[in-house]
């Protein structure tokens, strides 16, 4: 890839990665990313910076990817992105996965006007707040 932005849309987080996967696109990202291409993520396509992404759970059906092997994600933060906070129709969706996740991972809230940029290998939140 010699792409200057990669920009990854929402959608089902499990299928989106597995979908990835299937057309072998995650280790390209990485290697993009790696060499100075920017990557903007919103919804499934921040979770998917995550180490992995079995946190969306409550929040989009996991039975929508059957093909899906390992919820691996980028593993490009150390943190884990949560979109959609206080936003309809997701506010409860997020706020289960903060009771039922939050202790365990690094979860980090993101409304709808957010988006996730790494450049260079730093991570910043871009967006209203």
């Amino acid at each position: 890839m010699h792409a200057k932005m990669i920009y990854v849309t929402g959608g089902n987080t499990f299928y989106l990665l597995q979908e990835l996967n299937k057309k072998q696109l995650l280790s390209e990202i990485k290697a993009s990313i790696d060499n100075g291409c920017y990557y903007v993520g919103e919804s499934a396509g921040a979770i998917i910076l995550a180490k992995n992404v079995n946190y969306a759970s409550i929040i989009d059906e996991a039975s929508l990817a059957p093909d899906l092997k390992s919820s691996a994600g980028l593993g490009l933060l150390d943190f884990y992105p949560l979109p959609h906070f206080g936003e309809e129709p997701f506010t409860q969706d997020v706020e289960k996965t903060i009771v039922r996740y939050g202790q365990r991972y690094d979860l980090r809230t993101l409304n709808n006007h957010q988006a996730i940029l790494i450049d260079d290998n730093s991570q910043a939140l871009k967006g209203e707040y």
